[in-house]
Order: structure tokens, then C-alpha cells, then sequence
């Protein structure tokens, strides 16, 4: 997930800084996040990258919320320390449902996915 948050950094963004942050959000939470100081060129849409990042922390059971702001991109991953047996990499798991797009008057979008 955080590679590919900061792939998407450097393909989209015009920003000059990007940070990795690693935290413990609770007894049993990890929040990675990954911030940029850039806008990005375009409204943004979820593509490939998104979606993969989505289905990634979805199939372990964590969240994934991306919030975009004139300012810049914070990418936040909450993901479980211990992962339940039942979500191994199936192929016959069915498909992640879209995340959700919100934008507000300030600008402000944010994409979050998860339970």
C-alpha cells in the first residue's frame, strides 16, 4: 500500500515532499500514512492504483481513507496486527466494492473504503 502511495505521488502530484508516517493507533492497529505536499493536476478518480491499494488493506480487514486538499494528499491505512484466519488470498473472493468519493465546498475530497 505504501508503495504504491507514493508511486502515485510521483506520478500525479506537483508536490515537493512526501512523508511516511508508522504508528500504533491502538493496542492492535497499525496507521500507516503517507502525505504529500502536492495537488493533483486532475479531480481524482479511482483508478488502478487506488483500487489495488483498497483491495489490499480491505482483504486484511483494515480501512483506507484518502483525503485530498489544495494543500495536499494523506493517504491513511489502518491495518490489524493480527489478521483472522479467514481472509487469505482467495480467487474466488468476491469483488471489493467501489470505494466512496466525497467532496466538499472547501475543496476537500476524500475516498474511504472499509467497514
Amino acid at each position: 500500500m505504501a508503495v504504491e502511495a507514493v508511486t502515485n505521488i510521483a506520478r500525479h502530484s506537483d508536490g515537493t515532499t512526501a512523508a511516511l508516517t508508522l504508528e500504533l493507533a491502538g493496542p492492535a492497529i497499525l496507521r500507516v500514512t503517507v502525505a504529500d505536499s502536492g495537488r493533483c493536476a486532475e479531480p481524482w478518480t479511482p483508478g488502478v492504483g487506488i483500487q489495488s491499494m483498497y483491495g489490499r488493506v480491505e482483504e486484511i480487514g483494515g480501512t483506507l481513507t484518502i483525503r485530498t486538499t489544495p494543500q495536499g494528499a494523506t493517504i491513511t491505512a489502518d491495518l490489524p496486527l493480527a489478521i483472522p484466519a479467514d481472509t487469505g488470498r482467495s480467487p474466488h473472493r468476491p469483488p471489493h466494492p467501489e470505494p466512496t468519493l466525497t467532496t466538499t465546498d472547501d475543496a476537500t475530497e476524500e475516498i474511504t473504503s472499509g467497514p
